[in-house]
């Protein structure tokens, strides 16, 4: 029953699979840095607890938290910053 009704609704309706980000991304970050930058938002401040989050490993994470830092998205506490923050919206 429930398929049927899910095939009878557009595809932009329905259950979405979580937070959606931007259509563009910008070109220093990867769709992996995205993904991670988002988790600090929804409030994961350690790379261990995103790492479990995303499924990946803690030193990758580290590694893409530390570029987000480079590129001017995260502060040095692993917090959002302006860049950052219009990226997500």
């Amino acid at each position: 029953m429930m398929r049927q009704v899910q095939n009878m609704m557009p595809a932009s309706m329905g259950v979405q699979g979580g937070q959606q980000g931007p259509l563009n991304l910008p070109s220093d970050m990867t769709r992996a840095q995205l993904m991670i930058l988002m988790k600090y938002q929804q409030g994961f401040a350690k790379p261990k607890d995103i790492a479990r989050q995303l499924s990946k490993d803690k030193k990758q994470v580290e590694k893409e938290t530390n570029a987000l830092k480079s590129n001017g998205y995260l502060s040095g506490k692993n917090k959002l910053n302006s860049k950052g923050l219009e990226t997500l919206s």
